[in-house]
């Protein structure tokens, strides 16, 4: 039984089986369709779960009353324990009104108020001034606190800490008694730390002088804000730790951690996986946010956090933008621009917010309500323009990314709605649908960027089908390579001459082509470059057209034509021109033109003739009579045979556009080899050097096919000849 057993395991794990097993799991199109339609809705359904989990947690916020209840070192002041006085908002001119705090004294008598929300004045909530003015609203606001309650405290404590009720405020200067007790700004909690001794029989006299944002708002009346209280300092450090505690258990602190944690694998995304601009964009912008999180919540410290705070959230909603207009594909995917641009605005912004309270700098929170609401506006309208233009074509998951994207930036723009609109926060809705957002505007974003990027394995699959092709092309390119260079060999000639050539194709087969030909009967050496327009494969075909052309001319005993010399010597360069542009009238309505240069040497009549057809001139390095080289360049007219007297040593060279392109080009050309021709010994090897080194040099050198022929005549002949004496 268990021999039998063993044996099925065995044939289990068999290649055959494993092989069918996994061919049957092979990848197709249907599967692939399945598979991102089930992985949108499972992330779909997550999405969903979370959103109900989040909501049933901004709604059912845990109460600070049952936090204190029974601990008697908490008292939290009644009506009959306090009494307000103070000045409502007033418009101040801190140029010349304010001390050296920066804080005006309110001398108006002070109006009998019975709660702070008295102070508020919603009249002046319309009211923006200008960043750069002095004026602002300031207002007072006195309270007095009854010292009989604070008997129900534990007796043995030295110090009592006052919160006064949440006001929101731009600055605010606080005396207790008449002694200067602190200074805050931005709405930080106002908490004072009293020492027993100053709690006598008389009520505790708090003042508070503050200027409020241009929203006009002064005093916050909502449920869930804590009220007054007295209390301990131990009591007092508990219940800033249940605030932090109950803020960091709501949406808003989800939001945050999702932040950091998506903003991560973003990074890793865009690193080892898809390198998509969307994804970096993600990775950037919650990355900076991250940072700014970190710092705010005391994760990090530094002496400058205000500074980094603030530069690191502009930095955020600037790659926020960066990240909705590659979301749209409306902008480059150039993410050193924006940070160099970004950084720009952000140090100075970031500056400006350190120095805050020190310079009495006003005007700044209006910079991220404005930021916000452009970022989140423009990246919504990105998103929402590109949807409506790819309307009819068939991209769903493009039209979710979108959607999703436009969603994501909801968020964004109603926070600062709310500063111009305050009303909305006296909803518990709004307020429980808000934080249900911040929560989740991160994810949905992630979201959008990973349902973009939802069809990476079909594109992977399509890019190695592609890949395939593309090298089974190559393939093909390499072997049409060789067959074009086995066309390229020189045949042998006569030991009075040596040949040299070179061919540097663009895109692996060449448009430019050489022919050499010896024929032993008429004792004539025949050179022909031919360049046809164009690179890559069809000017290979028509370059191997006038190859062959070139071959059944040289080769044939055909009737020849007397040269345009009138001398009587027979060419046939000329026919040669005629044949190849008949040839290349088969390839286009209109031909190509037959761009070439060709030589026919006959050693015995020391006589050689030069064709041209819309081609440079070959260079000739005829020897002198001292020893030296001189170089010369034949004015040869196109379409004529041109006849030349040679001499032994004498060297020609033929050479493609590849080299030069224009006048310029070639008179630098001309004055390169000449510098060289001290050292030049005839070889026609070495004229090939000094040509391909003149390539590397010329920075300006065309991109094209790069064709040399170098001849050279009787070199040995020529220096075992007596020289002259300069």
């Amino acid at each position: 039984m268990f021999k039998e057993n063993f044996k099925r395991f065995f044939r289990f794990i068999s290649d055959d089986l494993w092989l069918s097993l996994y061919d049957r799991r092979r990848l197709n199109a249907f599967e692939l369709n399945s598979r991102n339609t089930l992985t949108i809705a499972f992330t779909g359904t997550i999405l969903a779960l979370l959103l109900g989990a989040l909501s049933l947690k901004a709604i059912s916020q845990p109460d600070f009353r049952a936090f204190v209840d029974g601990r008697d070192g908490f008292y939290f002041l009644k009506e009959k324990d306090v009494r307000y006085e103070g000045v409502r908002p007033r418009r101040i001119d801190c140029t010349n009104g304010c001390g050296n705090s920066g804080v005006p004294t309110i001398a108006d008598s002070a109006a009998l108020i019975s709660s702070p929300e008295d102070l508020n004045d919603i009249s002046i909530s319309k009211t923006v001034l200008p960043s750069s003015s002095l004026e602002r609203f300031w207002a007072r606001l006195d309270v007095f606190i009854d010292p009989t309650p604070l008997s129900s405290i534990k007796k043995s404590e030295e110090y009592f800490v006052f919160a006064l009720p949440q006001i929101s405020y731009q600055f605010a200067r606080v005396q207790v008694n008449g002694e200067f007790a602190g200074t805050f700004a931005n709405n930080t909690p106002i908490r004072l730390t009293i020492p027993q001794a100053a709690i006598g029989s008389e009520p505790l006299a708090v003042r508070v002088t503050f200027s409020l944002h241009n929203n006009g708002i002064a005093y916050l009346d909502r449920s869930d804000l804590i009220p007054a209280y007295v209390s301990t300092l131990a009591e007092s450090s508990r219940m800033e730790q249940f605030r932090i505690s109950r803020k960091d258990n709501s949406g808003a602190m989800v939001g945050m951690m999702s932040r950091v944690l998506i903003g991560v694998f973003a990074l890793m995304l865009f690193i080892f996986i898809d390198s998509a601009p969307e994804s970096l964009g993600l990775a950037l912008f919650l990355g900076f946010e991250a940072l700014a999180i970190g710092l705010g919540q005391g994760w990090m410290s530094s002496s400058y956090n205000p500074f980094m705070i603030h530069y690191s959230y502009q930095m955020g909603d600037i790659f926020r933008l960066y990240f909705f207009l590659q979301l749209a594909r409306v902008a480059k995917p150039n993410p050193r621009m924006w940070l160099l641009i970004g950084t720009l605005l952000s140090i100075p912004y970031g500056f400006a917010k350190q120095m805050e309270v020190a310079w009495q700098i006003d005007g700044l929170p209006i910079i991220p309500r404005i930021r916000d609401a452009t970022a989140g506006t423009l990246g919504a309208l990105a998103c929402l323009r590109t949807l409506w233009s790819i309307r009819g074509k068939k991209l769903p998951w493009r039209r979710i990314a979108l959607i999703l994207g436009a969603i994501g930036s909801a968020q964004q723009v109603l926070g600062p709605i709310t500063h111009y609109w305050p009303e909305l926060n006296e909803s518990a809705n709004f307020r429980g649908l808000y934080v249900v957002l911040e929560a989740l505007s991160v994810y949905v974003l992630a979201l959008s960027a990973f349902t973009n990027i939802s069809t990476l394995e079909n594109r992977v699959r399509s890019l190695s089908a592609a890949k395939a092709k593309s090298d089974l092309i190559e393939q093909e390119l390499e072997l049409g390579r060789t067959v074009q260079r086995a066309f390229l060999n020189i045949p042998k000639v006569p030991h009075d001459f040596e040949v040299i050539g070179s061919l540097e194709a663009a895109v692996y087969v060449s448009g430019d082509i050489y022919f050499v030909h010896w024929d032993e009967v008429e004792q004539r050496l025949a050179l022909v470059l031919s360049d046809v327009t164009g690179h890559g494969v069809q000017a290979s075909l028509k370059a191997t057209a006038c190859f062959m052309v070139a071959r059944n001319l040289w080769q044939s005993r055909a009737p020849q034509e007397l040269s345009q010399s009138g001398i009587g010597q027979k060419s046939k360069l000329k026919s040669f021109h005629r044949q190849t542009t008949d040839i290349l009238g088969l390839f286009n309505p209109i031909p190509d033109i037959a761009t070439f240069a060709g030589i026919e040497i006959f050693p015995r009549r020391r006589r050689a003739y030069l064709y041209r057809n819309n081609f440079h001139s070959p260079i000739i390095l005829a020897p002198n009579d001292t020893g030296g080289w001189d170089l010369e360049v034949p004015a040869v007219v196109v379409g004529e045979v041109f006849e030349y007297s040679i001499k032994p040593g004498t060297v020609f060279v033929l050479f493609s556009d590849g080299f030069v392109t224009g006048t310029r080009q070639l008179s630098d050309m001309r004055r390169f080899i000449t510098s060289r021709l001290d050292k030049f010994d005839g070889h026609a090897e070495t004229m090939k050097n000094i040509m391909h080194d003149f390539n590397e040099q010329n920075l300006q050198r065309p991109v094209d096919d790069r064709t040399l022929l170098v001849l050279s005549w009787k070199r040995d002949e020529y220096l075992s000849q007596p020289k002259k004496t300069a």
